[in-house]
């Protein structure tokens, strides 16, 4: 039988454009009412209002109606902690007009009788028992941190992306946003211009709200991208900065979304699964010539041009990853790929810190994957990593066996990790700046130790 050869190809997925972008784009001011989570937080609206801002159509009988499909809001409340008779709960509820409460007395009434869930998870577990869907809910909220993305270079060519919303500071009309080095960049060139826009609008060499480029590491494929002062962030009541979820927790058949600029033609959201939550891949290098691998998460997302530098977020809306990459070949289907956010926020952490200039720290010392299991941790599967020293560099005994790590800045914790995996401590350096202190604890045969270390 004659062996078929596989070409697999590792690309970037953003869009390349031959020409100026033309589209018009809609004035800023009409972005929208305020959403469930403005800039100040819930606003005193009724769950029925609550509702109506999360896409229920009808009067607010039909919505009281709608709530007899599936268990009682009562029924939600007892299965989350509240003790008392339904007469007692719904006298509870009472809100100041005493007809209709606004969901913090419903939360307030909850938590006083007992509840412990969070005011964002009860939420969830409150609007899905009128039917809302978790895949909805987390949607709503990428899209309100991502932006289209448009770049233009000084030798003539133009490039559509994606990003995500990091930092935001609605009264002075400033963000920071996270995407691709591929995308802002072209080699060792930042780009000449950029333009940003929000969901429901598009952005162009010459439409939307105007951007620079801070700095970005072609090696990590992160890029930092900045807007000052634009009146339409100030005016917005819509965005919001991306809630930031610790990417080392996602496990394999977890539900993602991807949210981005697919093909240029404004902000969009795909769903899918983490096919595996580490894998290193090859792509060619963005600056020098050759390869250059990265750590990646795999999705079976549908990721297409366009979508570089977008967020991947899981069902709480938090952002887990940036999309980067996808797989393309002969018998390659459902492959893409995105940069954990535990890897992506350290990069945004020492651009930040260190002029805008990318600079790795380091420890001196190398260790090795002495063994592997697979453990049950509340029912997923988790891989468990022995991570064994090898050259100390007269810090760490050879043969110590790392437990967990601690990075310290002027008697401040920084970042803490129990290590389990291999990248798990060079994620952590990624936040380090000089001087630093970090706190190592290793098993030395029988024994536990600290050890501290100064980063350079």
């Amino acid at each position: 039988m004659q062996k078929l050869a596989k070409k697999i190809t590792v690309v970037l997925i953003l869009v390349l454009m031959l020409g100026l972008l033309t589209a018009c784009i809609p004035d800023f001011s009409s972005l929208g009412v305020k959403g469930a989570n403005g800039a100040d937080g819930i606003d005193g609206r009724s769950a029925y209002q609550i509702a109506v801002d999360n896409g229920f159509v009808g009067t607010e009988k039909q919505w009281l109606e709608s709530l007899m499909n599936g268990p009682s809001a009562y029924e939600v409340a007892v299965k989350n902690g509240y003790s008392g008779t339904e007469a007692e709960w719904l006298e509870s509820l009472k809100g100041k007009d005493a007809v209709s409460p606004t969901i913090e007395e419903i939360y307030a009434a909850y938590l006083a009788n007992g509840g412990a869930l969070s005011f964002a998870d009860f939420l969830k577990e409150y609007l899905a028992s009128w039917g809302y869907d978790q895949v909805e809910y987390a949607a709503q909220l990428a899209l309100r941190s991502a932006v289209s993305i448009v770049c233009e270079f000084s030798n003539g060519s133009a490039a559509a992306g994606s990003g995500v919303i990091v930092e935001y500071d609605k009264a002075n009309g400033n963000a920071l946003i996270l995407t691709n080095y591929h995308v802002a960049y072209t080699g060792t060139s930042r780009a000449r211009t950029v333009r940003i826009a929000p969901y429901g609008y598009r952005a162009g060499t010459d439409i939307g709200i105007e951007a620079r480029v801070l700095g970005g590491s072609p090696d990590y494929d992160i890029a930092v991208i900045e807007v000052t002062g634009s009146d339409e962030l100030k005016s917005s009541t819509v965005i919001r900065k991306a809630d930031l979820a610790d990417s080392d927790g996602i496990t394999v058949g977890e539900k993602v979304l991807a949210a981005g600029n697919p093909f240029g033609a404004g902000l969009a959201v795909t769903a899918g699964i983490v096919s595996q939550d580490s894998e290193i891949i090859e792509m060619d290098a963005l600056v020098a010539g050759g390869a250059k691998t990265h750590r990646t998460i795999r999705i079976d997302t549908a990721i297409n041009s366009g979508n570089s530098g977008g967020g991947l977020f899981n069902l709480d809306g938090k952002l887990v990853g940036i999309i980067n990459a996808k797989r393309i070949g002969e018998d390659v289907e459902g492959a893409g790929s995105a940069i954990p956010m535990n890897i992506a926020y350290g990069v945004y952490v020492n651009i930040m810190a260190n002029g805008y200039e990318f600079t790795p720290k380091k420890i001196g010392i190398e260790y090795k994957i002495s063994n592997t299991s697979v453990i049950l941790d509340a029912g997923k599967l988790v891989i468990v990593e022995t991570i064994e020293v090898t050259s100390g560099k007269g810090v760490i005994d050879t043969g110590d066996i790392l437990l967990s790590a601690k990075l310290v800045r002027n008697a401040s914790t920084v970042a803490e990790k129990a290590i389990i995996r291999s990248f798990q401590l060079p994620d952590l350096l990624l936040q380090a700046r000089t001087g630093d202190r970090l706190e190592v604890t290793v098993r030395r045969g029988s024994e536990i130790k600290v050890v501290s270390m100064t980063v350079v």
